[in-house]
């Protein structure tokens, strides 16, 4: 995994998931920042340290600053460590696996999946609302519910190369995907109707809410 870097004069910047040269508070010179947010014309791109720590997901209080919890290992109901209770502001997934936050403690109410790569949740969704931690290997496929990998407990694994899945099979989200992911190497289709009708082929990344509404298969 690698992640940009900018610098004007004494001032660098890490560039992160949905963020341009001008995201706050992530300059480390603060003298420079107001200079550098101006002025910023290149970046530089470096290794990301889970690849020598060899942690499968990380999650911090600020901009990989302050407190933080290290995973190596994938499991259910990891806790927040260190970090504290609704504090987590930014995190990294090691490609091939998945960090799933949860607003409460136990795995309950609200949650987003996150995927391979850096994520400032300032600029993205789900801010200092972390209680609980999921790290999971990614499935081929997987349906939310909400938009941006969100979800109120319902998301759905397609697992099964070659196989249609379809209504109660979807578990609950028969007509009701807004986000999908699709793992590196595979791809998924989804029709309007069973197997039949109208339909679109999504390849590897995140696919938002726009982009099934735009195919016309959001709901």
């Amino acid at each position: 995994a690698i992640v940009a870097r900018a610098r004007v004069g004494d001032a660098t910047a890490t560039i992160a998931r949905g963020e341009d040269v001008d995201a706050d508070a992530r300059w480390s010179n603060a003298s420079g920042v107001e200079r550098a947010r101006d002025d910023a014309r290149t970046a530089r791109l470096g290794t990301t340290i889970g690849d020598a720590t060899g942690a499968l997901a990380e999650i911090w209080e600020h901009y990989e600053t302050g407190r933080h919890a290290r995973y190596k290992d994938v499991g259910r109901s990891r806790g927040v460590g260190s970090v504290g209770v609704n504090k987590a502001s930014s995190v990294w997934v090691r490609e091939g696996y998945r960090l799933r936050l949860w607003v409460g403690s136990g795995r309950t109410g609200d949650s987003l999946t996150l995927y391979g790569g850096y994520t400032n949740l300032r600029y993205w969704t789900f801010n200092d609302a972390a209680s609980d931690v999921d790290v999971e290997p990614v499935a081929p496929c997987t349906l939310f519910h909400h938009d941006r990998g969100r979800s109120n407990g319902q998301w759905f694994d397609a697992t099964e190369v070659g196989r249609y899945y379809a209504r109660d099979a979807l578990l609950g989200l028969d007509n009701g995907v807004n986000s999908i992911y699709v793992a590196p190497g595979y791809k998924c289709t989804l029709w309007r109707d069973y197997s039949e009708g109208h339909s679109r082929t999504f390849h590897p990344g995140l696919h938002l809410h726009h982009d099934l509404s735009w195919a016309g298969l959001e709901d």
